[in-house]
């Protein structure tokens, strides 16, 4: 079979497409991949076809604008408004364009299944063409009712949760609907349609059950099957320095914010060092996308800056981890039994950074807009010296690592 895999986001959301792909692969199945352009080599390191989104949404969110919505930037409610208003106006091009992008895909690559992002919106109302849900958060489309969905950082209970998880579906059906009728010609669909489809679509949620457990109220074709993960050190070799830090150091982190931009990167890495330094906690720094960045002077027995660390190698080396809490990072960082703290930024990060805490791998973190060294101090120390979080940690890797669903996957997929 022909199974095109489209996803939209920052790193973190390509990996569980990239690790769907390698199943698929070695049952025999073709695959291709829509991701962003800035994810292309990772597409073609792993032997898939590539069709390219363009550049155009992470540069958005590595604007001004972007950086100051997910990054740590405090500012007024007004400029905040500001911000939001034009990253409004910048997507609507983008995703006119993203639009367009996809309907020549499928057309040209014409796949037997998509295996879609909720992100991706476009394949919501597809008709013709076989296709699933691959979803790496939960609480977006289908209701938990103890906990609200992504975005709503406060827990009012059961029946306000309802309440906001139909607003929730509202409001992405009413962007569907409103995208479709603006961009897509000739396709006319009603909110009703739409809705139904979102909510009837197959869908896979890559989650851990051990760590997100599937509420006995969901429908059946709403499936939590594990978290997938793929070999990301092929590519990749330790340098000497890493090497000989790691045997100088018995009980060293990491500090890593992934794919997050920050308008702040230096004021927030000096907070982690003076922090870090003035409690002799040896730190793994990795820069990433900008989220963190290297002073040009700092103490380099007690810390090591790195751009690109691949976490299946090094989490299975250090005590714990310091983290914005994406949906992958949250999945190894427990997978591997490491103490985790949560630096969330955006959305589905605040709702991790609440089931962590409440798994006992940690304690609970603050918003990177709320950071300053009186909050965060007792934080990291608890985090580094309260020896249950590591214990907790190790206990829930050793259930997460025992896992396997490969064939769950590969039945889902075979559903009508």
């Amino acid at each position: 079979m022909k199974f095109l895999l489209i996803s939209l986001g920052t790193r973190g959301d390509m990996e569980p497409f990239l690790a769907m792909g390698n199943l698929l692969k070695r049952h025999g199945h073709e695959v291709a991949c829509c991701f962003p352009e800035q994810f292309s080599h990772l597409a073609k390191e792993e032997g898939f076809q590539f069709f390219s989104l363009g550049t155009d949404f992470l540069k958005l969110i590595d604007s001004e604008a972007g950086k100051s919505i997910m990054g740590g930037i405090r500012t007024s409610v007004l400029k905040r408004l500001r911000y939001l208003y034009i990253l409004y106006k910048s997507s609507l091009s983008i995703t006119k364009k993203m639009y367009e992008i996809q309907d020549e895909v499928v057309k040209s690559f014409q796949p037997d299944q998509i295996v879609f992002h909720p992100k991706t919106v476009y394949s919501f109302v597809l008709k013709d063409v076989k296709k699933s849900i691959l979803s790496p958060i939960p609480c977006m489309i289908h209701s938990v009712s103890t906990r609200p969905p992504v975005g709503i950082n406060f827990n009012w209970g059961g029946s306000f949760n309802r309440v906001f998880y139909k607003l929730t579906k509202f409001a992405i059906a009413k962007n569907v609907k409103q995208v479709y009728s603006k961009f897509i010609a000739g396709k006319k669909f009603t909110l009703k349609e739409i809705k139904s489809s979102i909510i009837e679509t197959n869908i896979m949620y890559m989650i851990s059950p051990s760590i997100f457990a599937r509420p006995k109220e969901w429908p059946g074709h709403a499936q939590v099957l594990g978290y997938l993960e793929r070999d990301k050190t092929s590519e990749w070799s330790p340098s000497e320095e890493l090497i000989n830090y790691l045997v100088r150091h018995k009980k060293p982190i990491v500090l890593s914010f992934g794919s997050m931009v920050n308008g702040q990167a230096e004021e927030t890495s000096k907070l982690f060092l003076d922090i870090f330094e003035a409690n002799k906690i040896p730190a793994i720094i990795n820069t990433a996308s900008g989220g963190l960045r290297k002073p040009e002077t700092y103490n380099k027995d007690l810390f090591h800056f790195v751009s690109d660390l691949p976490y299946d190698w090094i989490f299975p080396k250090v005590y714990g981890v310091i983290h914005h809490g994406g949906s992958g990072t949250s999945h190894m960082v427990t997978k591997y039994g490491c103490a985790s703290l949560i630096i969330p930024h955006i959305i589905d990060q605040f709702m991790w950074n609440d089931i962590l805490t409440e798994k006992g791998v940690g304690p609970k973190g603050i918003s990177i807009r709320k950071l300053n060294r009186q909050k965060l101090e007792p934080l990291i120390i608890d985090f580094y010296t309260n020896p249950i979080y590591k214990k907790y940690a190790l206990e829930l890797g050793t259930k997460i690592q025992s896992e396997d669903f490969e064939r769950d996957i590969l039945s889902f997929l075979k559903k009508k």
